[in-house]
């Protein structure tokens, strides 16, 4: 089974560029080689972009904070672990992520019915 794999087109035109001379002719084959082996050589010099960390004054990185739903679901779980320790950890984030749902509808409703 391959994997899939992909490159921008600004790097692959970069190496195709400089393997095709200008005055040479080529032939369709020619440049179908020319061609995958700009993509090759694409792929192995582009390994991908890197996220940019952003850094406090001290030099430690910046975390962002933690979602209402992370908060909730840490929450949550620490709560079901302590009533159902006999549970596998799968059950008791569907359960999690069905209350989250289910809060999250009641609260949509009271700020709804405020809204009347």
């Amino acid at each position: 089974m391959s994997v899939a794999k992909s490159v921008s087109g600004k790097k692959i035109k970069e190496c195709f560029l400089s393997a095709i001379e200008d005055d040479k002719e080529y032939t369709l084959d020619d440049t179908k080689k020319a061609a995958v082996a700009a993509f090759k050589d694409a792929l192995k010099s582009g390994q991908g972009k890197k996220r940019a960390v952003k850094v406090d004054s001290d030099g430690v990185a910046i975390k962002k904070p933690p979602s209402k739903y992370n908060l909730y679901i840490k929450d949550e779980m620490a709560r079901l672990i302590t009533e159902n320790p006999d549970k596998e950890r799968k059950e008791l984030m569907k359960q999690a992520a069905i209350n989250w749902n289910k809060s999250k509808a009641d609260a949509g409703d009271a700020t709804s019915g405020a809204a009347e």
